[in-house]
């Protein structure tokens, strides 16, 4: 029996919607918070790792979620048998995800990518592996790479080339990239290189392979992560965000068959779909250079109030 999908349709880039990572974006700015706060740590060593990526999330998920207990039990579950089940779930995440969109990286990413990359996991030591890519699974630094495993069984991606990221000098931290974290392992000079990982919180650590790939001269980096994390707990406006998106899952913008993806080029996308998500304004789109006022999005607008009796003014006998 097919197992049901993973997580919420990614919504397309537009206000309130993050133009970065796709995620909830509050205070009328294209980008949210974290992604605003990486990229000025990232500007800090150059304008080119501080450009904004590529990313492509293959959906969207809550603490708790079946895609979140998937991304935390193939790395961290105690069974083998369980992380083999997760592995196998997570493999499909990723497989069905790559044969139907493929085609809508390559024409965000100016070329169908030549070479594929996985960021190294954070905190693990790397433990022997079945023969097979031992140099991607395990290249001998000390660090694990579960999901390298996992992309191993990708069909759709075994004859793009392996390249390889080790630890740098560099360190990262929540909200703290660095362009010298990573250290590339090979050449990449002119390559279009589609990075991996497993799940998306503030970017840094993807975001920091990313400026390692593209100071080893690779051409393009395309970032697709598994889990875009949703806090739905750090405020009415992020729940409410939440809530539309679980609305617009079920409407028809994210219902099979043709699920489209957060890339304008998505070839899923109905084109009565695309004027009412797009990923710039349709004045924009159209060549207007008016400025126009920014669209409030439904999960931005206040909620609607009960009719109190107005508070009386202070008086002097009430004051007190």
């Amino acid at each position: 029996m097919a197992s049901s999908p993973l997580g919420l349709p990614v919504p397309p880039a537009r206000p309130g919607v993050c133009a970065t990572c796709h995620g909830p974006a509050r205070d009328g700015h294209p980008d949210c918070w974290c992604c605003r706060a990486v990229s000025d740590a990232l500007s800090r060593h150059g304008p080119d790792v501080a450009a904004r990526p590529v990313v492509v999330p293959v959906a969207v998920f809550r603490v708790g979620d079946p895609l979140h207990r998937v991304l935390r039990g193939y790395k961290d579950a105690p069974a083998v048998s369980a992380r083999r089940h997760f592995a196998g779930r997570l493999r499909t995440h990723l497989a069905d995800f790559v044969a139907a969109h493929g085609a809508c990286m390559a024409a965000a990413g100016a070329g169908p990518v030549d070479a594929l990359c996985v960021v190294p996991s954070s905190g693990r030591t790397a433990v022997p592996v079945a023969p097979g890519r031992p140099a991607l699974l395990s290249p001998g630094d000390g660090v694990a790479r579960p999901l390298a495993g996992v992309v191993e069984a990708v069909a759709t991606l075994a004859g793009v080339d392996r390249v390889v990221l080790r630890r740098g000098p560099g360190r990262t931290g929540h909200l703290a990239p660095h362009p010298e974290a990573f250290e590339v392992c090979g050449d990449v000079g002119g390559r279009r290189v589609l990075l991996l990982d497993d799940t998306w919180v503030t970017g840094a650590r993807m975001r920091s392979a990313g400026a390692a790939l593209v100071g080893g001269g690779a051409a393009a980096v395309t970032m697709v992560v598994a889990g875009r994390a949703v806090d739905v707990g750090a405020g009415p406006a992020v729940a409410r965000w939440w809530a539309w998106a679980e609305r617009r899952s079920t409407d028809g913008a994210g219902a099979p068959p043709g699920q489209p993806c957060c890339l304008p080029t998505c070839r899923w996308r109905d084109p009565s779909v695309r004027v009412v998500l797009p990923c710039r304004p349709r004045h924009e789109m159209l060549g207007c250079t008016k400025q126009m006022p920014p669209e409030m999005p439904p999960w931005r607008r206040p909620a609607p109030r009960t009719a109190h009796p107005p508070t009386p003014p202070p008086t002097s006998s009430n004051a007190r």
